[in-house]
């Protein structure tokens, strides 16, 4: 048997309806506009051929290894690549002499080893070997193309020859250290 609702009772059940329709709405919408928010990537490990370097703030990290392929993210998109150096910031120095090496220099708090992303590092070399000038490095930010931002670092590729050894002067922020002694 059906009761029939009366025109007040039904305006009440199409407002709570109406309510609710409006608060299932503004979920969806936080939902759909809500930003997720993932953990600060870590990192500064202390890899094979590398070397530490603490500061009051910072733990440097710098490795020379071999010339690497440098992208625009533009670049990596268009083409897949899996592997190489994608550029967030900067540019790609090729030096005209000299057999080239890839010189990074990872950056992280120190008390967090959180990545330090916004760095605007200096990198002065000198070749000890041939009683060199100093040389400021170009500074490119890039990160692997596979790695992500826990692998974002500061550097460039750079001519060193063989068998010479190096001093490399790394400031940030007003935070200096030197690694002496490095050869590629």
């Amino acid at each position: 048997m059906l009761h029939q609702v009366g025109p007040r009772l039904a305006w009440r059940h199409l407002g709570i309806a109406a309510a609710l329709v409006a608060a299932i709405a503004a979920v969806a919408f936080e939902a759909a506009n809500s930003r997720v928010v993932h953990p600060a990537p870590t990192d500064c490990k202390v890899s094979s051929g590398a070397h530490l370097s603490l500061t009051r703030s910072y733990r440097f990290v710098l490795q020379i290894g071999p010339v690497a392929g440098m992208l625009m993210p533009y670049q990596v998109r268009a083409s897949h690549v899996k592997h190489g150096e994608v550029m967030l910031r900067g540019q790609m120095v090729m030096p005209m002499h000299g057999p080239l090496h890839h010189l990074e220099l990872h950056i992280c708090a120190k008390a967090t080893r959180i990545v330090v992303t916004n760095a605007h590092p200096t990198i002065v070399l000198v070749d000890m070997t041939a009683h060199g000038r100093p040389r400021k490095l170009p500074i490119a930010v890039m990160e692997g193309i596979a790695a992500g931002r826990a692998d974002l670092h500061y550097g460039n590729n750079v001519a060193m020859p063989h068998y010479h050894r190096y001093r490399i002067t790394v400031t940030c922020t007003g935070q200096r250290t030197v690694f002496r002694d490095l050869s590629p």
